[in-house]
């Protein structure tokens, strides 16, 4: 889906970038002459539900309220196959009660620890421990739908079709055929991630499929097929956000502490670099991409460049002064 009216440059801020607009940050009085400018020349600024789910998530999110009023931000929602960017919805939409739909979408960021488990990020966690935990947050989720519609609703049926998928997967099998899939030593990691860093945004997505197995390559070739956007599959929110956490479990804008330091921080971490994949396709219905992380800049930059998305994506490189 793209915006609906294109007469207005519409310039997709981060949530890095937000954060900055806070009262007391060191960047804020720069960052905000820089912003001004863009809308002297008529530029709106956009947010999206990712935006809101992380500044619901903030300790005083009334902060996040008054930044995005203060830049007129225009919050991105769907109208049938396009979007459109609608202004003053900034307190309505953060600071409102945590709805049923909020917790549902914490619930299916969850089992992206399977993902991180078969990539071998996870260390030393059990498969049958993982599981466990996961059919345990599925429970949890149940007793929620039960309460949203008053125990008139049969939920057994739904725990079952939940559950019985998790526990039927052989995760150790999983996790030894896709490490034969990769570079087995830090070495041999080091010189392909040299390889990726150094190839221009239009040749990273081609490399990395002409390292997969024929069959495999061809499966992703199909679900993310090459200058379409936004069309084909891109059609169906989320495909180009697919595409983008792919990239990133290959290498292209990599962070090291998706698989460092203790459970919950490798799993947070994972969780915010959906946040940013998200963050992204929200971006490429915008003509400007501007963000404070070099590393979501060129993921941005080699997907869209791949998928024929003409959003610019640009690195704001930020001063920091007391």
């Amino acid at each position: 889906m793209l915006l609906e009216d294109k007469k207005k440059f519409t310039v997709y801020l981060d949530q890095n970038i937000v954060s900055h607009l806070r009262e007391g940050e060191p960047a804020k009085e720069e960052l905000s002459r820089v912003l001004e400018r863009f809308q002297e020349h008529g530029a709106v600024f956009v947010y999206s539900h990712v935006h809101v789910e992380e500044c619901r998530a903030f300790y005083e999110p009334e902060q996040y309220v008054r930044v995005l009023d203060k830049i007129d931000g225009h919050y991105i929602q769907p109208t049938g196959q396009q979007c459109e960017a609608v202004s003053n919805m900034a307190n309505g939409l953060i600071l409102c009660k945590t709805d049923f739909a909020s917790k549902s979408h914490a619930l299916l960021c969850h089992p992206m620890a399977l993902s991180q488990y078969i990539l071998g990020w996870l260390g030393e966690l059990e498969a049958d421990e993982l599981k466990r935990e996961l059919n345990a947050d599925i429970d949890l989720w149940v007793k929620e739908l039960e309460r949203e519609t008053l125990g008139l609703f049969e939920t057994s049926l739904i725990r079952q079709q939940l559950s019985e998928p998790l526990l039927s997967l052989e995760l150790n099998k999983l996790k030894q055929e896709g490490l034969k899939q990769k570079p087995q030593t830090e070495r041999e990691w080091n010189v392909r991630y040299g390889r990726i860093d150094n190839l221009a945004p239009s040749k990273v997505v081609d490399f990395i499929l002409s390292e997969i197995d024929g069959e495999a390559a061809r499966s992703l070739a199909d679900q993310f097929p090459k200058g379409t956007w936004p069309n084909g599959t891109y059609k169906e929110n989320g495909t180009l956000t697919g595409l983008l956490f792919f990239l990133f479990t290959q290498g292209v804008g990599r962070d090291p502490r998706v698989k460092k330091g203790s459970q919950s921080q490798r799993r947070k971490r994972l969780q915010a670099q959906f946040r940013d994949c998200q963050h992204i396709e929200e971006a490429a219905r915008c003509d400007l991409f501007l963000s404070n992380d070099a590393a979501a800049i060129k993921l941005a930059q080699a997907a869209y460049d791949y998928a024929g998305v003409d959003t610019v994506a640009k690195h704001v490189l930020i001063h920091l002064t007391q």
